[in-house]
């Protein structure tokens, strides 16, 4: 028996192709990529996460790219550089990093990591 399509909005186009086309990552099962990067902002060479969470900011700068649509699925086909903006705090989860992407806009909430630079999450809460 076939599958009922699942309907989820996004902001990103591509989010909604996704999802109406029934993909892995958009019915919530995740790519196992987990691999480091060139930081599309500073430069610098990021390692990958390890611990089983999966990194996708500059720990020096902050910023990201527009690759996810769930974490670590590497489905978003923007790739356009995402902005750290704000920073929130969950008793759960520790500091939460806010980034808006710099082409179409999408927002992303995703946890710090122990070796982010906490001045650079520090300024972030500061008024600009």
């Amino acid at each position: 028996m076939p599958q009922p399509q699942r309907r989820t909005w996004h902001r990103c186009q591509a989010w909604r192709l996704l999802v109406s086309s029934g993909s892995d990552a958009a019915l919530g099962r995740r790519n196992v990529e987990n691999t480091g990067f060139s930081c599309i902002q500073c430069g610098g060479k990021i390692a990958r996460h390890t611990g089983g969470s999966y990194r996708n900011h500059c720990p020096h700068c902050l910023w990201s790219r527009h690759v996810d649509e769930l974490p670590g699925d590497r489905a978003a086909q923007c790739g356009a550089p995402m902005k750290p903006v704000g920073v929130d705090y969950s008793g759960k989860k520790g500091y939460i990093l806010i980034h808006r992407c710099t082409a179409c806009g999408a927002t992303d909430r995703n946890k710090t990591a122990p070796d982010d630079d906490m001045d650079a999450i520090i300024a972030l809460q500061r008024p600009h």
